[in-house]
């Protein structure tokens, strides 16, 4: 292997910014259409560096949450899924979000709409009996999910025991 292309690859390893935008294509072009759902972290996060707009469709319900000044979007009604579009907009590459759920008919999955084309970029299904922490922070990978300097993202809530937390309407942060 010559030393350049030794170079390119160390750099596509460790995410130099050498590779701007053509080496982030490429990233993109090779990256997995799931991200594992898997939490990093417990705590709520009350602020965000992220500028979302979003419309909640006709089975949505918004409720207060356990935690004071949090709210859960889940379905009004269990038999059919809510659905959330999201528009958001910032600089970071990386978000984490409070998806909570409980019982192998649950789920939440996020997918991302970019040329005209939709793409499920998470899921997550509950285990029968079992509760996701209520402040485990879920990563979401958006480097490959910008169009135009904006995310577009429809997320699904299925099931009776699922929520995904918000504070004032905000999702990502």
């Amino acid at each position: 292997m010559n030393v350049v292309a030794f170079g390119w690859a160390l750099a596509f390893y460790y995410d130099v910014p050498i590779l701007s935008a053509a080496g982030n294509n490429l990233r993109c072009a090779f990256a997995s259409s799931v991200q594992d759902a898997v939490w990093r972290h417990e705590k709520l996060i009350s602020q965000s560096g992220f500028s979302q707009t979003l419309a909640l469709a006709a089975n949505t319900a918004d409720e207060p949450a356990e935690v004071e000044g949090w709210n859960v979007f889940k379905p009004n009604d269990f038999n059919q899924p809510a659905v959330i579009r999201l528009t958001l907009e910032g600089p970071q590459d990386e978000a984490v979000f409070f998806p909570r759920l409980s019982g192998g008919e649950a789920s939440i999955s996020v997918a991302a709409v970019k040329n005209g084309q939709t793409k499920t970029v998470f899921r997550l299904t509950g285990a029968p009996g079992v509760w996701t922490p209520i402040s485990a922070q879920f990563p979401l990978d958006l480097r490959c999910l910008r169009e135009d300097g904006r995310i577009e993202l429809i997320i699904t809530l299925t099931g009776r025991w699922t929520q995904l937390w918000n504070k004032n309407s905000i999702i990502f942060f």
